[in-house]
């Protein structure tokens, strides 16, 4: 399963209808103490993570999986505005494969999650 953490839910949701569109099982979490959550409780291979979000941003959101041995499993992508070099560089610190910028170009982003999710 695919889940996309993105507080923009317009976003998320459209997203969501894509990929499952392109027949994959995805789900989304609007926070991102709301997709730890989930990513505890489902089997999730891939998360498509905001890295600017209110309560939590992407950043604790990939260490926090990185750190748990349950999770350290999950492909993660950075979806963000941020997209400078520095960006990009500090989201694979944080954890993160690989960093999509916003608008989300859909061709790149499905050949990265068919190189995981398929």
């Amino acid at each position: 399963m695919i889940l996309i953490i993105d507080d923009n839910r317009d976003l998320a949701n459209l997203l969501c209808e894509y990929l499952s569109l392109q027949d994959y099982v995805a789900t989304v979490a609007y926070s991102g103490k709301q997709g730890l959550a989930i990513a505890q409780e489902q089997e999730v291979r891939v998360i498509l993570c905001d890295i600017a979000m209110a309560d939590m941003d992407g950043y604790e959101v990939a260490r926090r999986i990185k750190s748990d041995v349950q999770l350290e499993h999950i492909h993660l992508i950075a979806v963000s505005g941020f997209s400078s070099p520095e960006d990009v560089q500090r989201s694979l610190q944080a954890g993160f494969e690989r960093h999509l910028a916003k608008p989300v170009d859909l061709v790149e982003m499905k050949k990265m999650l068919d190189s995981y999710a398929r």
